[in-house]
């Protein structure tokens, strides 16, 4: 009774009724990071959606870091119950203290959801699970950014969403770790609503020569429902692909 149990496009997920549970921001990360070979890292991994549905989607291996135990622990049952126990390692540790447990330039591509606050900022909750998630009290982008950057090879990508108010924070923390930003998404929830989300991807050791500003992704009309794109994007979690059928598109 303490978990509820939600469909999400081709995957199905246990999640906590009252503790942490993902938005749509994971959903946007895992359609946007357009992965087509691995291996693959999530850095803070949750109940696991994203990286089970990047495994589900490319057949590729994915290790899955959660610094939470009873986190980790339900990303490891989401992964059996979605016949993805095999290809998901769900390891249970700080991701700043990964260079002891994964050897430099394992992975093609990392992607990261992590906390959006500060750790000062604003009203911190009560409940671990979502502190943790929500404020950088036990890592920040920076973090994120420097894991990334001995984790993955020559040209790998991390992909991550992030607030679009601190984009100037993720771009230092990129900037720093020699991740250079490929592709910026600006995510809206209506047309007529400034930025609240950005999505981006920058690849290890490319020379910083241009970034593709992509055409920003609507939640919602003008009207308050959800936009064709958004439902689509739901629809393909955990979905995947044909034979042949290869990526989507990049815009």
């Amino acid at each position: 009774m303490d978990e509820t149990l939600d469909a999400i496009g081709g995957l199905q997920i246990f999640q906590r009724r009252k503790g942490y549970r993902f938005s749509v921001d994971a959903l946007l990360l895992a359609d946007f990071a357009r992965v087509d070979r691995g291996p693959i890292v999530d850095l803070g991994t949750g109940s696991g959606i994203v990286a089970l549905a990047l495994a589900r989607q490319t057949g590729c291996p994915v290790t899955a870091v959660e610094l939470q135990p009873d986190l980790a622990a339900l990303a490891r049952r989401n992964a059996a119950l979605n016949g993805l126990g095999e290809q998901v390692e769900v390891i249970e540790g700080d991701l700043r203290g990964l260079r002891s447990r994964l050897a430099p330039g394992t992975f093609e591509c990392a992607v990261s959801n992590p906390p959006f606050f500060e750790a000062g900022a604003g009203h911190v909750n009560p409940a671990s699970e979502k502190a943790l998630a929500r404020h950088e009290v036990a890592g920040s982008i920076r973090d994120v950014a420097c894991a990334a950057r001995w984790l993955l090879g020559p040209g790998g990508r991390l992909c991550v969403v992030f607030p679009a108010p601190r984009l100037t924070a993720l771009t230092d923390a990129l900037d720093s770790n020699k991740l250079a930003l490929a592709r910026l998404r600006c995510v809206h929830s209506r047309p007529d609503r400034d930025a609240h989300l950005v999505l981006a991807e920058a690849i290890k050791n490319a020379p910083r020569t241009r970034t593709t500003l992509l055409a920003p992704l609507f939640l919602f009309d003008d009207a308050g429902r959800e936009s064709d794109e958004a439902k689509a994007i739901t629809a393909r979690v955990g979905a995947p692909r044909s034979k042949g059928q290869g990526l989507p598109q990049r815009r």
